[in-house]
């Protein structure tokens, strides 16, 4: 997808109410990455979507091996990253499913490797006696950048 309008759209075989999106940005002129967002959306605007929050910040290597991140290096190498999300209800066979560009400024050109499509379950109940991350201040939503201390 080249920009913004840019889209890539797919018909759902099955019920689904998750996605695994495998994909890659162009990394940064520096070798740092580029972050970026995809909206996944019914047509039509019609309720089951979110965003996507994509990043090329592990996804470049440079030079020959050992390789770098220093993209002056040469022989750049990329490799796909995914995205996971619940799409906030389940839809049914037959949907029509559509990433989009949105804004400009976004890091383009974003290939689509594929786009996994499946029904997830509720969470399993905590088994007795079992040891939580959450419990050590793991952030459940991945927002957080630092631990809580």
């Amino acid at each position: 997808m080249d920009g913004p309008g840019g889209f890539v759209e797919f018909v759902l075989a099955a019920p689904a109410n998750a996605v695994t999106l495998r994909y890659a940005l162009p990394d940064s002129a520096t070798g740092g990455g580029l972050d970026g967002r995809n909206r996944a959306r019914r047509r039509r605007g019609a309720a089951g979507g979110g965003v996507l929050r994509l990043t090329s910040r592990f996804a470049w290597l440079y030079g020959p091996y050992p390789f770098t991140n220093r993209p002056a290096d040469g022989e750049p190498h990329h490799v796909f990253d995914e995205a996971r999300l619940r799409l906030g209800r389940t839809l049914p066979a037959g949907a029509r499913v559509r990433f989009v560009v949105e804004k400009t400024g976004q890091p383009a050109p974003i290939a689509l490797d594929l786009a996994d499509f499946e029904e997830v379950g509720p969470p399993l109940a905590r088994p007795a006696r079992a040891i939580s991350i959450l419990d050590f201040g793991a952030d459940p939503s991945g927002t957080r950048s630092r631990p809580r201390r």
